[in-house]
């Protein structure tokens, strides 16, 4: 059984250009495989064997299974298969790390910059409150 994990000590790193150059790879192997599958059924249904009975029939079926599968995995022009939403899932994904890195970035720079503005109104900071009429200081010399 695998060690549980412990998050607060585990770094996921994430490279978002690395990660969509590979998924717009994953789309164009998809697509490629596509038209690759398309020529052999193609070139199988033009095959003129001597199928005769119930073995002809076992043929056709194998090949209609064939294409079914190969359409639910790779898709076709109107409907999208497998590989290439997930392909799809990783393009967002890379997307969205990519997004998620600007506005980390972009609010580390507003807490920054306001950090370092003086508060509206007020040119000095505040002071500490000491004496006997506030009941609490730093050091708490009466508890």
């Amino acid at each position: 059984m695998p060690e549980q994990a412990d998050y607060d000590t585990q770094i996921i790193q994430i490279d978002p250009e690395t990660l969509g150059a590979d998924a717009r790879n994953l789309l164009e192997l998809a697509e490629e495989m596509l038209h690759s599958v398309v020529r052999i059924n193609e070139t199988a249904v033009s095959l003129r064997l001597g199928w005769v009975a119930a073995s002809a029939d076992e043929a056709h079926a194998f090949g209609e299974r064939w294409t079914r599968v190969m359409l639910q995995m790779f898709g076709d022009d109107g409907h999208p298969g497998v590989l290439p939403a997930m392909a799809g899932g990783a393009l967002g994904a890379a997307a969205g790390f990519s997004q998620g890195e600007l506005e980390l970035e972009h609010m580390w720079q507003e807490f920054s910059g306001g950090m370092s503005a003086p508060a509206e109104g007020s040119p000095t900071p505040p002071s500490d409150r000491l004496g006997a009429e506030y009941p609490i200081t730093q050091d708490f010399p009466d508890a």
